[in-house]
């Protein structure tokens, strides 16, 4: 399975003061979509939060107006909104701001474009790219997400990590996507040795 719904609030946080039911709806399909990677009906939704599919309807064509998902021939996605919300945060900014040059060199010296990628929960997401100086080129969209192991970017944010970082991520990683992911050979499993962790931003001329 794809993605599943992230735990309850109440949850992770205990008792709580006040409570929005709206709003949490809202934000379970937002944060579902997210998840899932693919598009999903009204119908599997339900399934997956285990909400009716008239509790979720008003949610999801909200949604739909303020523009943070879109309607495709296979389900509702997630649009770039969201991403754009979170760009324009001064710390996102001035880390693309302080990459730009560096992926300028890059493009130019091998005439390929690049994009920078951080990791967000369990996927990387593109922030930022550098199109190829030359007549033909492949880039990879800005807010483009993709699970984070099987991202060529990803892997290098995973087998650099901390031994702490690394066992954190693949015990959520093992939880959505089972055992399978990381029937991977002992040579392929083994970091090299980095103080690198998992909260830095990576620039790659792959996903």
């Amino acid at each position: 399975m794809i993605g599943e719904a992230m735990p309850p609030l109440e949850e992770e946080l205990g008792e709580r003061k006040y409570r929005a039911p709206a709003l949490e709806k809202g934000l379970d399909v937002l944060e579902l979509l997210s998840s899932h990677g693919r598009p999903m009906t009204p119908s599997q939704m339900s399934v997956t939060l285990k909400r009716s599919v008239s509790e979720l309807f008003r949610m999801i064509q909200v949604l739909e107006f303020r523009g943070y998902i879109e309607q495709s021939s296979e389900g509702y996605r997630l649009t770039n909104r969201l991403f754009t919300l979170g760009m324009a945060q001064a710390p996102v900014k001035s880390l693309v701001e302080a990459a730009l040059p560096a992926m300028r060199i890059l493009a130019e010296t091998t005439v390929q474009s690049c994009h920078l990628v951080v990791p967000s929960e369990t996927q990387i997401v593109v922030v930022a790219r550098v199109e190829s100086p030359g007549d033909l080129g492949y880039s990879v969209r800005i807010g483009y997400r993709r699970n984070l192991i099987e991202a060529t970017s990803g892997r290098m944010f995973y087998g650099l990590a901390s031994p702490a970082g690394r066992a954190r991520l693949e015990e959520v990683l093992r939880r959505l996507h089972g055992d399978a992911m990381f029937e991977l050979s002992p040579r392929r499993r083994t970091p090299r040795r980095s103080r690198a962790t998992l909260s830095g931003p990576a620039i790659s001329s792959r996903a």
